[in-house]
């Protein structure tokens, strides 16, 4: 429970930031991951395959989600060690260590994919076990494959209480999204405007399950600078 009023709490403290971060970095990638999957889709439809693109897709999606979490995490950071918020601090850090992530995002997307493709289950396992791969990247100072060792031991002793955010958060978005969908198909007969719309409700959820499990992450591995 303290980790959901800190996320509430510091959400509310950094709107603005965030909104500044959702402007130039968020929609920015989510606008990227969008026609890079639809694109995967329409290429492999003629082939008759379109599930295999639908696949691609969402191997795309789930990179830009690891990537999506860096300069909110960092926000989180800066807040615990007292250093003063900071969007040009998170963005700085975002193109420090980016490549980092976006390195390990696809190791972890392979044996996401693999998983997927032998049998769902250990691909949905793996996702879980795994996800905090970027945290662990862009948090510890870790090197080599000692991120994907220390990502594992981290995900392997907090597997329900990860699995238990994702979906809380899963749940949450999609509720908000299938309401706003419902109404923008009321309002409006476009594709890509109905899809902007739910990428708006999107960015503005996302920060905060960012913000929640980075406080958790703190707490689990002994960072936990002020956590009251």
């Amino acid at each position: 429970m303290i980790h959901i009023k800190y996320a509430l709490s510091f959400y509310r403290q950094q709107i603005l930031k965030i909104l500044l971060l959702i402007l130039v970095f968020f929609i920015p990638l989510q606008l990227t991951s969008l026609l890079i999957s639809n694109l995967l889709v329409l290429y492999y439809e003629p082939l008759g395959i379109p599930s295999f693109g639908l696949f691609l897709g969402t191997c795309v999606n789930l990179l830009m989600i690891c990537l999506l979490q860096m300069p909110f995490i960092h926000m989180v950071i800066q807040d615990q060690i007292g250093d003063g918020v900071k969007v040009k601090n998170a963005l700085g850090a975002t193109l420090e260590k980016g490549f980092r992530v976006y390195l390990w995002s696809l190791v972890y997307i392979l044996m996401v994919a693999l998983g997927t493709l032998l049998l769902v289950v250990p691909g949905v396992i793996l996702a879980i076990l795994f996800f905090i791969l970027p945290y662990v990247v862009m948090i510890e100072k870790e090197k080599g494959w000692a991120n994907l060792k220390t990502a594992f031991q981290i995900g392997k002793d907090n597997f329900l209480r990860i699995a238990g955010v994702l979906l809380l958060f899963g749940v949450i978005q999609w509720l908000l999204e299938s309401g706003v969908l419902v109404g923008s198909i009321m309002l409006v007969d476009s594709f890509l405007v109905v899809a902007i719309i739910q990428m708006g409700v999107s960015s503005l959820v996302y920060p905060l399950f960012i913000f929640l499990l980075t406080h958790m992450y703190l707490d689990w591995t002994g960072a936990n600078y002020d956590l009251v």
